[in-house]
């Protein structure tokens, strides 16, 4: 303020007024003053700033300065506009109080804004560790990721409310919040970060992360005005593993033939199991398997510890190599895609073990086994024997020692006629009782042969044998019974005198004199045991009788002599030589003198059982010669 004038003068109130850009805003003004009689300085907080009050007195030549510092702050960051006039850069206009003298002149000024200050928040996020949840030694899926941040304020101005924004590390905690220009703090996550199965199958965990802070113009409430820093992304690889278990098995094998066992042109129904014990997910899946053929799967895409079943598309029939080799032996492998492999580059395909089956196959093999016995022999006479007249009854035990059922079962057994069996169809192993419908009766040749022999077989059809064809019959072992039958052999002789002639014609039986005998056996009994029926018996009574039992039989003639040695009864010698006997046909009589009585034929005191040799016997037998002797005399 200048006094132009001669004379003292004095100026009111001076108010300074800006009217600055719209994005600066005054904070306050403070002043200092010169010249002779100038006011002293102050400042004001607000506009306008009323640099006097009431009237200021200057001597005339005199001059007040005033030297304002005016504070102001931009709003956006954003350069101001230009000075042109009132409402751009930094305007400035004084106005003194109405009613002053004089002329007042250069009383506004404008000063173009300065750049707005420069704002810049630096973020560098690193992973501070990592942690082995599950202990494999690997980073993988369950364990977990600390990460820190470090916060540089690189601003010309303090940043307030700094803070990180990491959606994936969730909430950070900084050690401060308010950073003066150059200064730095370090943010933590609150929790670490837990990886997940997804993170594996892309091979990294890879985290952006930014940071926030307020410039001394900003507002925490309004996003917009943030100062932000860069954005920082910290890349944690992880360790994929890649494992497909095949697990192949038979589904099932169907005995199309019917036969019991498995063998050719029986099917075989393959599935396979297929488990991702990757730590990734495996697409892609197939099985091979060249015995099988085509195999569909339920799923081809399988997560980690995730399992599909896959089934073969047709059934394997057995063939007749197979039923040679004794099995069928079968190997299938299976396949899949890791995370970024290529469906038609077999080199980066994931592979399972081989797994294989066993299907053991059968040759048919049948054999059919009797065993055949006397269930029972009826004593039909009660005689206490096994003879003429007796029954006998058979059974017959047929086991199945074939592998494979067998069909219309029968026995035959010439001698027992028709059978009839409790089961006509056998399984493998099993049995049946069969049992002759009539019982056997014993004959005459039975008791001759002095037993009863008879064979069995018996026959069935294998799976595919036809009932009217012999030829494919099934045929047991033969098996025999023997029955003992008891054969009664009985011979008694009754032996007499047939004549005596008195050769001397002395009336006497007496020395000289000849007796003829004869012998008639009689067989009593239910058989012949020493020789087939018709065959004549052995003995010179037999080469002259005959098998004619109860026929006389006429054998020697005895002349009777002194006798040198007594070789017993009648026995043949009574003292003469062999020569002394005269053989006589059988059935003729012996010629006697006339006059002379024959002994009475059928006279049986010679006609005993065995003989008594005991002194009474002998007394007896000598009583008895004598009076046949005096019986014989003449009157």
């Amino acid at each position: 303020m200048t006094n132009s004038g001669d004379g003292n003068g004095s100026y009111g109130a001076l108010v300074d007024t800006p009217a600055f850009s719209a994005n600066l805003v005054p904070l306050g003004a403070t002043w200092t003053t010169s010249g002779a009689g100038a006011p002293a300085g102050g400042s004001d907080a607000s506009a306008p700033y009323a640099l006097t009050s009431g009237t200021t007195s200057i001597g005339a030549g005199v001059t007040h300065t005033y030297d304002m510092v005016l504070t102001f702050r931009f709003t956006d960051g954003k350069p101001a506009t230009t000075c042109a006039g009132s409402g751009t850069g930094l305007f400035n206009a004084v106005a003194a109080a109405s009613g002053e003298t004089g002329t007042t002149t250069d009383n506004s000024a404008c000063v173009n804004p300065p750049q707005p200050p420069t704002t810049r928040l630096v973020l560098d996020k690193r992973v501070a560790s990592v942690a082995d949840v599950n202990g494999n030694g690997l980073t993988d899926a369950g364990d977990t990721i600390q990460w820190e941040f470090d916060l540089t304020n690189q601003s010309q101005v303090t940043l307030t409310d700094v803070k990180v924004v990491d959606p994936l590390a969730g909430s950070a905690t900084c050690a401060t919040t308010t950073l003066a220009p150059g200064a730095t703090t370090t943010c933590t996550a609150d929790a670490a970060y837990v990886i997940t199965a997804a993170d594996v199958q892309a091979g990294s965990v890879e985290n952006i992360a930014t940071s926030t802070g307020e410039a001394p113009w900003g507002d925490p409430a309004v996003p917009g005005d943030d100062v932000r820093s860069n954005d920082d992304t910290t890349i944690t690889p992880l360790d994929q593993t890649t494992r497909l278990v095949l697990d192949k098995r038979v589904a099932s094998v169907t005995d199309v033939n019917g036969n019991g066992i498995t063998d050719e042109g029986d099917t075989i129904q393959w599935e396979f199991e297929l488990t991702n014990e990757s730590n990734v997910t495996l697409t892609d899946l197939k099985v091979s398997d060249p015995l099988a053929g085509a195999v569909t799967c339920a799923a081809t895409t399988l997560a980690p510890g995730a399992s599909t079943l896959c089934t073969a598309d047709a059934s394997y029939a057995i063939t007749a190599a197979d039923v040679t080799t004794g099995e069928v032996l079968n190997v299938a492998t299976a396949k899949g895609e890791g995370p970024g492999g290529d469906p038609n580059d077999p080199s980066d395909d994931v592979p399972s073990n081989p797994d294989s089956t066993r299907t053991p196959v059968e040759a048919v093999d049948t054999e059919l086994v009797l065993d055949k016995r006397v269930s029972s022999v009826t004593d039909v006479n009660g005689n206490g024997l096994t003879d003429l007249g007796d029954e006998i009854q058979w059974e017959f035990e047929s086991t199945n020692n074939s592998n494979v059922t067998l069909t219309d079962l029968a026995v035959v057994d010439p001698l027992a006629g028709p059978v009839t069996c409790a089961a006509t169809t056998l399984a493998p192993g099993a049995s049946t009782t069969c049992t002759a419908d009539a019982v056997h009766v014993i004959t005459q040749a039975d008791v001759d042969a002095g037993k009863v022999v008879n064979t069995a077989t018996s026959k069935g059809e294998a799976p595919g044998g036809d009932p009217n064809d012999p030829s494919d019959d099934v045929k047991s072992n033969p098996d025999t019974t023997t029955t003992p039958v008891q054969q009664v052999a009985r011979l008694s002789l009754d032996k007499r005198v047939a004549s005596v002639t008195d050769v001397n014609g002395n009336g006497l039986t007496d020395l000289g004199d000849e007796i003829q005998w004869e012998f008639e056996p009689d067989e009593h009994g239910n058989g012949h045991p020493h020789r087939p029926e018709g065959q004549r018996p052995a003995g010179r009574c037999g080469d002259l009788c005959g098998d004619h039992a109860g026929a006389g039989c006429l054998d020697h003639v005895h002349r009777g002599r002194r006798p040198r040695h007594h070789a017993g009864r009648h026995g043949g010698r009574l003292g003469g030589q062999p020569g002394d006997l005269v053989r006589r046909a059988a059935g003729r009589r012996p010629e006697r003198p006339e006059g002379r009585r024959p002994v009475e034929p059928g006279h049986d005191h010679h006609s005993r059982g065995p003989e008594d040799r005991s002194a009474a016997g002998q007394a007896g037998r000598l009583g008895d010669r004598r009076q046949r002797q005096r019986a014989d005399r003449p009157g």
